[in-house]
C-alpha cells in the first residue's frame, strides 16, 4: 500500500467503515482481482452490512459461505438476478463493465442524463446506461482518454476508489452548527469542529469533562460534512459516508455497540453511505445512500422504528421506509420526510406529536395526515413542524406553551 498510490485514500476509507479488514494481517492486495462472491461482500458492507430478508434460489451459493448474506441482501434490493437462472457464478471474475451496473444498482438505478466520450463502449449495451450514469456523476473517467475498459476485470484497489468515489459524490453540504442541551458544536471552513458548553458526559469531544467557554478543537476529526447534537452527545457526517458520534452513551445513542460514553469522536459501527444524520434527545438516525433509514439508542417510545422498544447499540433499519431525505428526531418521537413530499413519523404519541389524527404511539412509521409537497421538517421535544412548497407551515403535537404557534395552548393531533 504506497502512501501515494492513487487508491491509498479509498482504501483507507474502506477500514474506517468498516468494509474491509483486508485478506491478511497487514495486507489488502490490491492488485488482486474482485470475484463476484467478494463484490457482493464489498457493496454489502459498503451499505452497512443491513440484516438481509428473503432468500435467494442460486444452487451455486452454499449455505454458510462469507458471501451468503451479502448475495441475499443484493437479490432483496434488485441490484442482481445472477447469471443465469439459479446461477450466481461467485468465483467469476467482475469487469468492469459489471461493476459499472453493479454500482448503478445499488445506487436504486437513477436515470441517465448526459453523454460519455468513450468509444469502447456498444451502443444499446447493458452496461451503457450505467456506465454514463457513473460518468455523469464524477466517479470515473476512464482507464485512458476515450477509453473506459469494459472487458477488463477489477482490481480490489479498483473496487475501493468506485466504492470511495461513489460515496463520495453523493454526500452533501450540510449543518455547518449543532445544539444539544447545553452545548453548541461549530463546522470549521477547513472541516474540522470546534465546540463549547457543557461537558460533563465529553459532548464537548475534547477528550475531558471540562466545561468549556469558547470554542474549543474536537481532536482527531476532518473532513466533516455535517454535524447534530442530542441532548448530551453529539454526532458528525463526514465526507465519505461514515459517522462518529461521542459524549454520553446510556442507551447506546453514540452507535458504538457500548453503553460506555465516549470523550472523543467514536466510529459508528457497520454504518457507511451515509447522507444525513440527526440526533434526538438520546437517540439517533441516519439517512443512507440507498435512500433508507437507520436508527440506534434509546427506544423506549418506539422512536427507533423497528418494531420494538429495545434500545440498539448500533444501527438498525427502520422498518417499512423508504425514498426518504430526511429526518427530525425529538426527544421520544422521530419523522422522516420522503422524496414524494410526504412525512412520516413514529414513537411516542402521547401529545399527538405524529400527526396521525390519534395519541396512540406507533414503533413503525405513519404517515402524517393530511401533508403533501412538504420541503422540511423540524422536531421539538414533544412537537413536530413541516415547511411545504408554498411557503407556509404546519405544526402538530404538544402546544401547552404555544409552540403549534396556531393562537392557542391546545394540542393537536393533525
Amino acid at each position: 500500500m504506497p502512501s501515494n498510490s492513487y487508491y491509498n485514500l479509498a482504501v483507507g476509507w474502506l477500514v474506517e467503515a468498516g468494509i474491509t479488514s483486508g485478506v491478511a494481517p497487514g495486507k489488502f492486495a490490491p492488485t488482486a482481482t474482485v470475484t463476484r462472491g467478494q463484490m457482493a461482500v464489498f457493496l454489502w458492507a459498503s451499505a452497512g452490512s443491513p440484516q438481509p430478508a428473503g432468500g435467494h434460489s442460486f444452487t451455486d451459493v452454499k449455505p454458510g459461505v462469507y458471501y451468503e448474506q451479502a448475495v441475499i441482501w443484493l437479490v432483496g434490493e434488485g441490484i442482481t438476478s445472477g447469471v443465469a437462472p439459479g446461477k450466481f457464478a461467485p468465483s467469476a471474475k467482475v469487469t468492469r463493465a459489471q461493476m459499472a451496473v453493479f454500482l448503478w444498482a445499488a445506487a436504486g438505478s437513477p436515470s441517465v442524463e448526459g453523454t460519455h466520450d468513450f468509444t469502447d463502449l456498444n451502443a444499446g449495451s447493458y452496461y451503457e446506461g450505467p456506465v454514463t450514469w457513473l460518468v455523469g456523476e464524477g466517479i470515473t473517467s476512464g482507464v485512458a482518454p476515450g477509453k473506459y475498459g469494459p472487458t477488463r476485470p477489477v482490481t480490489r484497489a479498483q473496487v475501493a476508489v468506485f466504492l470511495h468515489a461513489s460515496a463520495c459524490t453523493k454526500a452533501p453540504v450540510g449543518t455547518s452548527i449543532a445544539a444539544g442541551d447545553s452545548s453548541s458544536c461549530v463546522l470549521n471552513d477547513d472541516q474540522t469542529v470546534a465546540c463549547w458548553g457543557l461537558n460533563a458526559e465529553g459532548q464537548l469531544g475534547d477528550g475531558t469533562t471540562t466545561n468549556r467557554l469558547a470554542p474549543t478543537q474536537v481532536p482527531g476529526l476532518t473532513s466533516t460534512i455535517s454535524l447534530t447534537a442530542g441532548r448530551s452527545h453529539s454526532c458528525a457526517l463526514k465526507a465519505h459516508g461514515t459517522v462518529a458520534c461521542w459524549g454520553s452513551n446510556d442507551s447506546g445513542q453514540l452507535g458504538d455497540g457500548t453503553t460506555t460514553n465516549r470523550l472523543e469522536p467514536t466510529l459508528v459501527l457497520g454504518l457507511s453511505g451515509v447522507l444525513a444524520i440527526d440526533a434526538g434527545d438520546s437517540h439517533t438516525c441516519a439517512v443512507k445512500r440507498d435512500a433508507k433509514v437507520a436508527c440506534w439508542g434509546f427506544n423506549y417510545y418506539g422512536q427507533l422504528g423497528d418494531g420494538t422498544t429495545t434500545n440498539r447499540l448500533t444501527p438498525t433499519p427502520v422498518v417499512g421506509l423508504s425514498g426518504v431525505s430526511a429526518t427530525a428526531l425529538g426527544s421520544g418521537h422521530s419523522c422522516a420526510l420522503k422524496d414524494d413530499g410526504q412525512v412520516a413519523c413514529w414513537g411516542g404519541n402521547y401529545n399527538g406529536q405524529l400527526g396521525d389524527g390519534t395519541t396512540t404511539s406507533r414503533l413503525t412509521p405513519t404517515p402524517v395526515a393530511g401533508l403533501t409537497e412538504v420541503l422540511t421538517i423540524a422536531a421539538g421535544a414533544r412537537h413536530s413542524c413541516a415547511l411545504n412548497v408554498e411557503g407556509t407551515v404546519a405544526c402538530w403535537g404538544d402546544n401547552d406553551r404555544g409552540q403549534l404557534g396556531d393562537g392557542t395552548t391546545a394540542e393537536s393531533l393533525t
